[in-house]
């Protein structure tokens, strides 16, 4: 695992599908196919009702993806660190403040794996609905739709949150929206021009 571009990726020339494993949380590596990417990645409207429901919700409100990810994935303190290191609740709290001071009339949809006790932190200047596994969302693809569907974004070091937060903003919505991304990403430039880094 890296953490900066590898340009031999860019500049190979790859002729035929192939699979690469690793961290790609930063758009130079499509930056000359990114409306394509953008277009093939964008999730469909899930059939769902409790997806459209929520998606309507967060169409007509002020509202804030707040994306927790628990590393879960990495059960030691040497994988964690491997992973760009863990933001704390504490952490979370301070971006939702800030964006607090220019915004109101939040509404923040907090996803997460499951509704963890870790979550009983949080202090949001504003209305509060979760997405985890444990509310009835459980489809990936239906949830990263409703990321999408968030007028803000704040993420911490997941893939699965920078997408969401990457194809809201290549909808349209660079100037209506305020991302805050965690400044612990592997790739140091995994947080786009226009983010603010927390």
């Amino acid at each position: 695992n890296r953490s900066e571009l590898v340009p031999e990726i860019i500049t190979r020339g790859i002729a035929r599908s192939t699979w690469m494993i690793g961290y790609w949380q930063t758009e130079r590596y499509f930056e000359d196919c990114r409306e394509a990417i953008g277009e093939e990645l964008a999730p469909p409207p899930p059939k769902e009702a409790r997806y459209r429901m929520a998606g309507d919700q967060m169409c007509s409100n002020n509202s804030v993806a707040l994306g927790v990810r628990l590393y879960e994935d990495c059960p030691t303190e040497a994988s964690r660190r491997s992973s760009g290191g863990v933001k704390s609740i504490d952490d979370i709290n301070g971006a939702a403040q800030r964006l607090g001071m220019s915004q109101s009339n939040l509404h923040f949809f907090v996803f997460c794996t499951h509704r963890s006790p870790a979550l009983n932190g949080l202090r949001l200047p504003g209305q509060v609905t979760y997405v985890t596994g444990d509310d009835g969302f459980q489809d990936t693809v239906s949830s990263l739709w409703l990321l999408t569907q968030c007028r803000h974004h704040i993420i911490t070091n997941s893939s699965f949150y920078w997408w969401g937060a990457w194809l809201r903003w290549h909808l349209g919505a660079e100037k209506e929206s305020i991302v805050f991304a965690a400044s612990n990403f592997v790739y140091k430039d995994g947080v786009l021009p226009g983010w603010r880094k927390f």
